[in-house]
């Protein structure tokens, strides 16, 4: 008789779960293949496919199904989708409170479309116009966002830059989140221009965890440097900037 042992059966589930891990990095390969290069190629794109199935099953979604859901969720809305303050409509859909955790996920992907086409417009015109008008600004020639000022100008900025999703989030919502991504500017030892405000609008634009998602490197290796690796925090911001305008005229390429 066939006896498999605790620890066979958890390195069988190991070995299907990187089956599947690799089965989703081939399809996201495959249909988005910009953001593949972006994130460094098919090997980091697989990093970040297991990152978000470690995400999925420590709060509790552990089909293939939900999982998938997942995946598609966090490539639309930033890594931490789950948890942005920008996306308060998504903790109340995956409030645990509520029935049936695959139900919650169908709802969201279906809140999530419609969401883009609030958001982002068909083909998505109103992001590429909002990219176009990013990528003419000169962000060391910007004032600095001063005082108890900043946030109101910050968001004034964006305003400007992004109507159609500054008027879907609305004024209060994002000044609160402005605040907190300012906030998290400072800790980063980003402030004043150029800096201070490529966080904030980087926040916005890829969501309020663009710093640690894999999908973004250019960010993390700029802001989480790996221990012994240089960095000069007099430079972080002007490094920040240039990084920012080289992903964002990869992903305005036809290419």
């Amino acid at each position: 008789m066939l006896v498999i042992r605790p620890a066979q059966l958890q390195a069988l589930g190991a070995s299907m779960q990187e089956r599947f891990a690799e089965h989703m990095c081939g399809i996201f390969v495959q249909t988005y293949p910009r953001e593949c290069r972006q994130a460094g190629g098919a090997a980091a794109m697989l990093g970040w496919v297991r990152s978000g199935l470690k995400s999925a099953t420590e709060v509790g979604y552990v089909t293939e199904h939900d999982c998938g859901l997942w995946l598609a969720l966090m490539l639309i809305l930033g890594v931490d989708f789950a948890i942005d303050p920008q996306l308060p409509w998504v903790r109340d859909t995956l409030d645990p409170i509520a029935p049936n955790a695959s139900d919650r996920l169908d709802l969201l992907l279906e809140q999530t479309l419609d969401y883009l086409s609030d958001t982002a417009g068909e083909g998505a015109g109103y992001e590429v116009r909002a990219m176009l008008r990013i990528r003419r600004l000169d962000f060391g020639a910007m004032p600095a966002l001063q005082g108890d000022a900043a946030v109101a100008d910050a968001c004034e900025r964006i305003s400007l830059l992004y109507p159609r999703k500054f008027a879907f989030q609305g004024a209060d919502l994002t000044a609160q989140t402005v605040a907190q991504h300012l906030s998290r500017a400072h800790a980063f030892g980003l402030r004043g221009p150029p800096g201070e405000f490529v966080f904030v609008l980087s926040s916005f634009m890829l969501g309020s965890g663009f710093d640690h998602d894999l999908l973004q490197p250019w960010a993390g290796a700029i802001l989480h440097p790996p221990p012994g690796s240089p960095d000069d925090p007099s430079t972080r911001a002007q490094r920040l900037e240039a990084a920012a305008l080289e992903h964002l005229a990869a992903s305005l390429s036809k290419d």
